[in-house]
């Protein structure tokens, strides 16, 4: 992804640590793990739709969008918002 030009946003990881551990944090949230088994589990082409009970971090949102791009498969994801 960072082909692509993502860059995480550190900045709404909740714990006082240094960046690399905040990057770790941000690598294996609960929505990029889904996302994972889910493209892992579906045939290409697939679209997948995920549903969470709680609010999706701006972190996520934009790492999806770049997650569509660079696997070319559409990913809906509902929350709270």
């Amino acid at each position: 992804m960072k082909d692509v030009r993502y860059v995480p946003d550190t900045k709404f990881v909740m714990h006082d640590a240094d960046e690399e551990e905040w990057l770790f944090q941000l690598c294996h949230q609960s929505e990029k793990l889904v996302i994972a088994f889910g493209l892992i589990n579906t045939p290409p082409g697939m679209e997948l739709h995920i549903i969470k009970n709680l609010s999706v971090c701006r972190d996520c949102h934009s790492s999806i969008k770049f997650i569509m791009m660079v696997v070319g498969r559409a990913i809906r994801v509902r929350d709270t918002n």
